[in-house]
C-alpha cells in the first residue's frame, strides 16, 4: 500500500503495528480462528463510495486469523481490528500488544508511506477538519 499525504494528514498520526513480530504465545491464542471483514458502519459515508461498499458486500471477506505471508513465508497474525464483523473472541490481548509495538507516524507535508498491507495493520485518530491522502494498492 502506498499512501500520499496531498492536505492535512497531519491531522491525525497513523500508528502502524506488524504483526508478523506478534509472539507465538499470542498466534497460539487465535490458532483456527477466521475473522469476517467488513467497514463499519460509521466509516461508509467517510471513506467509501456507494460502488466500493457494494463491491465489499459481495466479497464477503474471511481470513484465518493465522496466514504465511505469500512472499516472505512468514506468520502473520492478521486481524484488522476495527473491520472485524461477528466475532465472539476476546481482541483486547491483540489490541494491548498492538498498543505497545507499534509505529506512531507524524504526517508532514508530501509524505509519501509505503508498507505491506498483510503484515502491518494501521489506523488512525479522529480528528477535526478535512485532509486528503491518495492511496494505492497492488498485489504481489
Amino acid at each position: 500500500t502506498i499512501l500520499h499525504n496531498v492536505k492535512n494528514a497531519d491531522l491525525s498520526p497513523t500508528l502502524f503495528c506488524d504483526m508478523s513480530k506478534v509472539p507465538d504465545s499470542l498466534k497460539d491464542m487465535y490458532s483456527g480462528a477466521i475473522g469476517h471483514y467488513y467497514p463499519p458502519l460509521h466509516l461508509h459515508n467517510t471513506c467509501f463510495t456507494e460502488k466500493q461498499l457494494m463491491l465489499l458486500e459481495k466479497q464477503k471477506v474471511s481470513r484465518p486469523f493465522l496466514i504465511n505471508h505469500r512472499v516472505t513465508g512468514e506468520e502473520i497474525l492478521y486481524c484488522s481490528i476495527s473491520t472485524i464483523q461477528d466475532n465472539e473472541l476476546d481482541l483486547s490481548p491483540i489490541k494491548e500488544w498492538c498498543e505497545e509495538n507499534c509505529y506512531k507516524h507524524e504526517w508532514e507535508e508530501h509524505d509519501l508511506l509505503i508498507w505491506d498491507n498483510l503484515k502491518m495493520i494501521h489506523k488512525r485518530f479522529a480528528f477535526e477538519g478535512e485532509r486528503l491522502l491518495w492511496r494505492t494498492q497492488f498485489t504481489i
